[in-house]
């Protein structure tokens, strides 16, 4: 057998200047004003076998300047099946213009061609997107024909896809097993790089490379009949309030948006008059469950239905599919890398990926607190005698039927308000809600004595409370509304095999098909 390994090497290069965009109110008078989007995206493979994953970096782009865009915070990826069914739907936060996912291509998933598409919510004004072809084979689940003719094959070395200006080479064009690869950017401009290292294959559909891509016309297509407004500062959350009853008026209510985890947030908005909404979710702080509820004290509550206002969906239907064709030579390729991949399968647990993990910011920064950790005190079985006697400053005291949460300031019995009341960052509305929680559940209650005002509802103080699980269950869940948003697509450090000449012999086989992928090399000279 030889010994000898081809490996493909693409780099992605974009300039890094950036213009200003000023966030305003979108209105159909202005929107020519405001750059149109596009997207180019790197995927490390268009042939991908079941059990394999589809590598990406999203770069974001003035449609007219090919400069990264700032206005746009979150991309959208899916997966669309030859049945014009989207399989896969991801959320990429981007950062200056650019983001980086993954695709597992799943064991029920059949062989045939697919779709990646690619957009942003200001690109669908426009109906514009990215899309490119993926060959997806399951060698488990389909048998492959041979075609009669033979396909044209690439037995060559390939050195890089490369960016204006800049050349890439290696220490050499043919390499032995575990032989050390060095990679050298020569002359390269300041910009933002993705490197893709894998053993070359043959191309059941051909890739789209960057400067094709980027040196393609910027035709305007036909602007939809509705806008829809971009995400400017985050994931924009658009509901609205309806009214069972129309003598009910939707117009200026206070909703409250929760996301319940560990540290835990929550923001405030009002409706328009029609009952619309808006939330801004800043990148990388929430899982995907919101809450969000009426805050209002009004008599005509139950009346009201909170939904999420839906974005259009991708028109699948402008797409074509073409059929994939293979030959002895690729369906014997086929056969050897679903062996790979099994020995890599097994091996998992010591090549295993790592989730970048992103500090949150700190919700209450700047908030002055003082805090109770209920284990440094004598543990009391309710939340009333918890308040009373260990939590200084605060109690629970009856009005009628009800119970209330008070802060006490200092000269003041009470304050003239009544605080907000915040668990595992969950709004409580009505403070009875709370009173019957075990209290062998609460980790710590912290408490801030200043006046505070919320889309103009004031408040004397906050009271709050973290459970050790940082998972609270609303004890009272009527007119409380739960939606799920689309997970984000956590980023990984992807496993990395190091040989020096001490371990070159190691017993651990490799059969890696992507022997290296960083989608954030920067160089800003």
């Amino acid at each position: 057998m030889k010994n000898k390994i081809l490996i493909i090497i693409y780099l992605i290069i974009y300039s890094v200047s950036f213009g200003q965009n000023k966030s305003k109110e979108i209105n159909s008078d202005f929107y020519k004003s405001i750059p149109q989007e596009k997207i180019y995206t790197h995927v490390n493979s268009n042939f991908l076998l079941s059990g394999e994953t589809l590598l990406y970096k999203i770069y974001c782009l003035n449609k007219l300047t090919n400069i990264k865009s700032k206005l746009s915070k979150l991309a959208y990826v899916e997966l669309i099946n030859k049945d014009k069914i989207s399989i896969i739907k991801q959320k990429i936060f981007l950062s200056n213009g650019a983001g980086n996912g993954e695709i597992f291509i799943k064991p029920e998933y059949i062989t045939g061609n697919y779709k990646l598409i690619v957009y942003t919510k200001w690109m669908q004004n426009q109906d514009l997107y990215f899309e490119t072809d993926l060959a997806i084979i399951n060698p488990f689940l389909n048998k492959i024909s041979n075609n009669k003719s033979q396909l044209t094959h690439n037995k060559n070395v390939v050195i890089g896809e490369k960016g204006k200006n800049s050349t890439i080479s290696t220490n050499k064009n043919i390499f032995n097993k575990r032989d050390k690869v060095t990679i050298k950017l020569n002359d390269v401009i300041a910009g933002d790089y993705s490197l893709s290292v894998k053993k070359i294959d043959p191309q059941i559909f051909s890739k789209q490379t960057s400067l094709n891509y980027t040196n393609s016309s910027n035709n305007i297509n036909k602007q939809t009949d509705s806008i829809f407004l971009p995400d400017f500062r985050g994931n924009l959350i658009q509901g609205k309030i309806f009214s069972t009853n129309n003598n009910h008026s939707v117009s200026n209510l206070r909703v409250g948006l929760s996301v319940i985890q560990k540290e835990g947030f929550f923001k405030f908005a009002n409706t328009k008059k029609d009952g619309t909404f808006y939330f801004n979710l800043s990148e990388q702080k929430y899982n995907d469950k919101i809450f969000l509820q009426v805050l209002d004290n009004i008599n005509y509550t139950d009346s009201l239905q909170i939904k999420l206002l839906n974005n259009r969906k991708f028109n699948s239907e402008k797409l074509a599919f073409s059929d994939i064709k293979t030959d002895s030579i690729i369906n014997k390729i086929i056969d050897d890398r679903s062996k790979y991949l099994q020995i890599e399968n097994a091996y998992n647990n010591v090549k295993k990926d790592s989730i970048i993990s992103k500090k949150r910011e700190e919700f209450f920064k700047g908030y002055t607190f003082k805090t109770f950790k209920l284990d440094n005190y004598t543990r009391f079985e309710s939340l009333k005698e918890t308040m009373t006697e260990i939590v200084n400053g605060a109690w629970i005291r009856k009005k009628g039927n009800d119970y209330e949460f008070r802060i006490r300031q200092i000269n003041k019995d009470y304050l003239s308000e009544l605080p907000l009341i915040i668990i595992d960052g969950f709004i409580i509305k009505n403070h009875s809600d709370l009173v019957e929680i075990n209290t062998k559940k609460i980790n710590k209650i912290s408490l801030d004595f200043n006046t505070h005002i919320f889309n103009s509802k004031i408040y004397e103080g906050i009271i709050y409370i973290e459970t050790f699980s940082g998972n609270y269950e609303p004890i009272n869940k009527k007119n409380i509304y739960t939606f799920n948003l689309l997970p984000e697509n956590l980023n990984k450090n992807k496993f990395k095999q190091v040989y020096t000449e001490n371990n070159k012999k190691t017993r651990i086989p490799d059969y890696r098909l992507q022997l290296y992928w960083n989608p954030n090399i920067n160089n800003h000279n």
